[in-house]
């Protein structure tokens, strides 16, 4: 997923029972206007993604550390139900997230990539489950994960 889409998620848009997520919309810095939720630019970014079963137990015990979150900030707290939020439920601003993935790598001592290449090495590992290009070995499909990835043969 890109940055705008993650940053947008809404729990309204996650289906836990049949591990779907549904990119909706986006959030993104527009200049003086600030932070601004609107559709994906086009139609095949609006998407259905099926989710592996490990993502959406990360999921369920994220949504319980939030509760958490809500509870501390209290009256502070504005329910916007974004997925992945600052401490007063808000958005998060997409330059903070930039300087807290640098962070990060650098604590972990990782070489330094950017954000959106997240993109490409998720697809990879997934693909290491698949046993014929978009398709997931239970049978579903994962459309378009394939589109970003080329292997040299």
């Amino acid at each position: 997923m890109r940055r705008g889409e993650l940053l947008g998620l809404h729990w309204q848009d996650i289906d836990f029972d049949t591990r779907s997520l549904y990119v909706r919309r986006t959030v993104n810095r527009i200049g003086k206007f600030g932070l601004v939720e609107s559709e994906p630019k086009t139609q095949r970014s609006r998407r259905k993604i099926t989710l592996p079963a490990f993502v959406v137990d990360v999921l369920r015990r994220h949504r319980g550390q939030q509760q958490v979150m809500r509870e501390k900030a209290g009256v502070l707290w504005r329910e916007k139900g974004i997925v992945f939020c600052n401490i007063y439920g808000g958005y998060i601003e997409p330059s903070n997230l930039h300087d807290d993935f640098k962070r990060l790598l650098r604590i972990a001592q990782l070489p330094d990539i950017r954000f959106h290449d997240l993109r490409h090495s998720a697809a990879t590992i997934l693909l290491q489950g698949v046993i014929c290009a978009g398709r997931r070995k239970d049978g579903d499909t994962w459309p378009g994960v394939t589109s970003h990835i080329s292997f040299a043969s």
